[in-house]
């Protein structure tokens, strides 16, 4: 992640793919990836990851913030609302995700 956030995104996913060579299942490495996907252009893969994350982990409700940060940027507001609100009934108390819902893009 670190390598992430100082812009090395491609890096980034390289480390983090090799993570999840040793640990395939792991919900956190998946999560992980979707970031620099992103940053990277690949907005397609890093939905992708953020799905995974979430199949490995149905009560990840960082990964379905994730998810649905991706989802409405994408423009696929619907489906960014519905993960929205699965990650607050997860965790009621996720300010950002109840700021998420409330956004409108201007």
């Amino acid at each position: 992640m670190i390598a992430h956030q100082v812009g090395r995104h491609d890096l980034a996913v390289a480390h983090i793919r090799e993570a999840l060579r040793a640990r395939p299942t792991f919900p956190a490495a998946q999560c992980n990836l979707g970031p620099p996907c992103w940053r990277s252009g690949n907005s397609t893969r890093a939905v992708a990851c953020f799905r995974q994350a979430v199949s490995l982990k149905p009560d990840y409700a960082e990964a379905f913030h994730y998810l649905g940060n991706a989802l409405r940027l994408q423009g696929k507001l619907a489906e960014a609302v519905a993960s929205f609100e699965r990650t607050l009934a997860l965790k009621p108390n996720f300010v950002d995700a109840h700021n998420n819902l409330g956004y409108r893009a201007q």
